[in-house]
């Protein structure tokens, strides 16, 4: 089968999903700027969401990424679990297909992506929801400023 990663000899490290709704205007320049700035352990997954323009045939002219293809919209939760459930990657990584974010930034990201885990990320947002529902912080405060707070006044 066409852009079958899975026939290459290295061990993917880095698995992109690209989830993607009608971007047949800038999705070719997307994936070749995302293969332009990234090595052989990166794999690309496009998760083509249903469009009624040209993106579905724009992504399978492209060669070494995988394509996944939702036959309606489902939506961009649906997306990214479709791409997720067909990386192998160690580590996942989401780029919008519109062009948004600085590609080029992608490589900085992954070389320090050992300083971020989301275990903690996890466990530090269901504190908060816990600190939220206790009514001690009232007023807007972002996740972060209750988290110091509350460590502040010795109660984590």
């Amino acid at each position: 089968r066409r852009n079958n990663i899975s026939s290459f000899t290295y061990k993917i490290k880095i698995s992109i999903i690209v989830p993607a709704f009608n971007e047949e205007g800038v999705i070719e320049k997307v994936i070749t700027d995302l293969k332009k700035y990234l090595n052989q352990e990166c794999e690309i997954i496009v998760v083509n969401d249903g469009s009624t323009d040209r993106t579905r045939e724009m992504v399978e002219k492209i060669a070494d990424i995988q394509d996944v293809n939702h036959s309606e919209n489902r939506g961009y939760g649906a997306a990214l679990k479709s791409g997720i459930q067909k990386s192998q990657g160690e580590h996942i990584l989401i780029i919008d297909a519109d062009g948004t974010y600085p590609i080029e930034s992608i490589s900085e990201l992954i070389s320090q992506k050992d300083d971020f885990d989301m275990e903690r990320a996890r466990k530090a947002s269901e504190e908060i929801d816990k600190i939220r529902k206790s009514g001690i912080f009232n007023g807007g405060k972002t996740g972060g400023e209750i988290i110091k707070e509350w460590r502040r006044k010795k109660r984590f």
